[in-house]
């Protein structure tokens, strides 16, 4: 086995981040530009209102920075927030207060939800970390008529 990576947990990276920054270096850093970019993306989303009072669901929410900052500014009526990266989402369970959120372990191909159960799926800087980013997209339409996708990674097809 050694070092190769197709062996290893590909959340591996994921949860020793957050368990040595206690969320992701990205989100807890003070260089300013990860400041910059992730209020950009932060003020996009909630620009578009999308979320108002809805049922939102944030595929791959990492360690629900973003999920947290969405409930309090985005005025969603409730929010459940799913991503792989097990020590990422105890973390941000301990944070979520009296939020009307649930987050739970799971991934964005097999989620746990009824069709048409949901009123809009964020996809959040997800997109990148999919093995199949093409078929992730109608996944999520299944659960919503409504999808919303934010991408700024410039390789991402």
């Amino acid at each position: 086995m050694g070092n190769d990576s197709r062996s290893r947990d590909p959340n591996e990276v994921f949860n020793r981040d957050a368990a040595a920054n206690e969320g992701y270096l990205y989100t807890k850093t003070d260089r300013l530009s990860s400041k910059l970019a992730t209020e950009r993306s932060a003020a996009l989303i909630i620009a578009t209102e999308a979320m108002r009072g809805k049922k939102v669901l944030d595929a791959g929410c990492g360690d629900g920075h973003f999920t947290l900052r969405f409930f309090d500014e985005a005025g969603p009526e409730s929010m459940y927030a799913v991503d792989t990266a097990t020590s990422a989402v105890g973390l941000i369970k301990s944070r979520r207060a009296d939020r009307n959120i649930e987050f739970a372990v799971g991934e964005a191909h097999k989620l746990p939800f009824a069709n048409d159960s949901l009123d809009l799926v964020l996809l959040q800087s997800v997109l990148h970390h999919a093995d199949r980013p093409a078929g992730l997209i109608p996944d999520t339409f299944s659960l919503a008529h409504d999808v919303l996708i934010h991408e700024p990674k410039g390789h991402t097809p």
